[in-house]
């Protein structure tokens, strides 16, 4: 009887120790499973920084002048269906490319919000702004350079 009952506990005890065993792998496997998880969801939130998808509409500078105040008054930037750019020299304004969110009647005739707020510096060697941001961070900017 004695013998059975050793024979039983060493049994019952196996089976809880391939218990406790296999709960181990579940808890190990389920916190890999999180951690790669949780590092995929950070690694597709970068990369849509990245890479922002959204609707593109470029224009292209027609102002008076290269004046800073011209080349952020939005009304001197013109629809350009063609979608072209320039050189990307800091030299004077020549194209942006900006979100539907920033233009009025994107269906029809797009022009700029005035939300847009574009800013420029003066490049002081040719006495021309260019344009170097606005409220649409993901705006593209292409420059040219001066003729």
């Amino acid at each position: 009887m004695a013998t059975l009952q050793k024979k039983w506990l060493r049994a019952v005890s196996f089976i809880a120790l391939f218990f406790v065993i296999v709960g181990i792998g579940f808890v190990v496997k389920a916190e890999a499973t999180k951690r790669a998880s949780s590092k995929t969801k950070v690694a597709n939130a970068t990369s849509s920084k990245k890479h922002k998808q959204f609707a593109a509409y470029t224009f292209y500078y027609n102002g008076p002048s290269y004046s800073v105040s011209d080349v952020t008054n939005e009304s001197n930037w013109v629809y350009d269906p063609d979608g072209n750019t320039c050189s990307g020299d800091n030299e004077q304004a020549c194209t942006i490319q900006v979100d539907a969110a920033f233009v009025n009647n994107p269906a029809t005739t797009p022009t700029l919000k005035t939300s847009t707020n574009l800013t420029a510096t003066l490049n002081s060697t040719y006495n021309t702004a260019y344009v170097t941001g606005s409220s649409d961070a993901g705006m593209a900017i292409s420059n040219a350079e001066h003729p």
